[in-house]
């Protein structure tokens, strides 16, 4: 009665069965299918019926513990999918501050091209400024060259100028100083004899005295 009872149990193990039994379309006569084990089930001996309940509760167990080995498979699977969603999400921000940095990049780096093409255009009128200051004061050293050239010039032309005065200051003088030293030496001489004339070179001329005469009449020399 008992075993009656179990294999009424497992009723919808056996129509599960059989409802794939249908779905075979060649039955073989060599073959058992759970049809035929439902349908001739009052056939089977104690013995037989204890075999296949052993073998159905075996069948159950096992079915039981890959469901629940599903369970923990989908459950993983679950929580693996919902790791990936917060990665995706997470990914997702990363993406839109990355896209946000990119643009701030980008602003930055035409302000920075902005910059450099204001800097290349100083350091072109920078180049030019300097190439005319170059310019310029090579033109000034040359004509500070040549003024120095013409002073140089000029002042060895003041020196020969000079030079000459000096010769012909010195020529001037030393005519001045002949006659400087023969007059101071006629009077020494003339100091030295005591104002006589006499012995010197020089004759007495006798002047006759006129007090009625308006000139006095001196020596020639």
């Amino acid at each position: 009665m008992a075993v009656e009872t179990k294999a009424t149990k497992y009723d919808s193990l056996f129509a599960l069965m059989a409802q794939s039994d249908d779905d075979n379309e060649e039955d073989e006569d060599d073959e058992v299918n759970f049809r035929d084990v439902q349908r001739n089930l009052k056939s089977y001996s104690s013995k037989k019926l204890r075999s296949l309940s052993n073998v159905l509760i075996d069948v159950y167990y096992s079915l039981v513990n890959d469901k629940e080995i599903l369970t923990v498979e989908l459950g993983e699977t679950e929580q693996y999918r919902d790791d990936l969603v917060v990665c995706v999400v997470d990914l997702n921000k990363t993406i839109a501050n990355i896209e946000h940095e990119k643009e701030a990049l980008n602003e930055r780096i035409t302000s920075v091209e902005n910059e450099r093409d204001n800097l290349m255009v100083v350091v072109v009128d920078l180049k030019e400024t300097i190439e005319g200051l170059t310019n310029e004061k090579h033109t000034l050293e040359e004509k500070v060259a040549s003024t120095e050239e013409e002073r140089d010039d000029l002042e060895l032309e003041r020196n020969q100028q000079l030079q000459a005065e000096k010769e012909k200051v010195r020529n001037d003088l030393e005519k001045s100083l002949k006659w400087t030293w023969s007059s101071d030496a006629v009077t020494a001489m003339y100091l030295n004899n005591s104002g006589n004339k006499q012995g010197i070179g020089f004759q007495r001329e006798k002047t006759p005295y006129n007090p009625h005469n308006k000139y006095v009449t001196l020596p020639d020399n």
